[in-house]
């Protein structure tokens, strides 16, 4: 159960890299494809990720407004995301396009449970993504309170 947010209850984020604790102003959190860059899936792999969410919904559209689609339209690899966090300066890949947010957006239970809310509509964001980011952030938490 999560407690309250306040400023008591802000979560310290670590670097992924130094492990050091980013302060707000320094660092972000970034959500990036296993291979590199901005998280996709086979259709964005053939077209790029700005255009992927697009061209599928065209693919699929229903004439009421809905999306339809079969269970062989899927990609055969399912859409993966990792989620790290890193001080600006710690980032081994500056330029590299990924989804990433400032530390200082994501450090109470309020403000990541409105990230989750906002990613899932991205389609590379997932049950895996959305346990990983939590799990990050109740380290975070307990980080902040004591634990280890």
């Amino acid at each position: 159960m999560l407690r309250s947010s306040s400023p008591q209850n802000a979560c310290t984020w670590r670097c992924d890299r130094c492990g050091r604790p980013i302060a707000d102003g320094h660092g972000y959190i970034e959500f990036v494809d296993p291979e590199g860059g901005y998280p996709k899936w086979t259709l964005a792999r053939d077209y790029g990720a700005e255009d992927a969410d697009r061209l599928w919904e065209a693919k699929h559209a229903l004439p009421s407004g809905g999306v339809t689609f079969r269970a062989d339209d899927v990609p055969e690899t399912p859409i993966r995301a990792d989620v790290v966090a890193y001080h600006k300066r710690c980032d081994p890949h500056p330029d590299q396009d990924s989804y990433w947010f400032e530390v200082e957006r994501a450090r109470t239970a309020r403000d990541v449970l409105d990230w989750i809310v906002h990613l899932t509509e991205k389609i590379w964001f997932g049950r895996r993504e959305a346990k990983a980011f939590a799990d990050k952030f109740l380290l975070g938490l307990s980080r902040a309170d004591g634990g280890q």
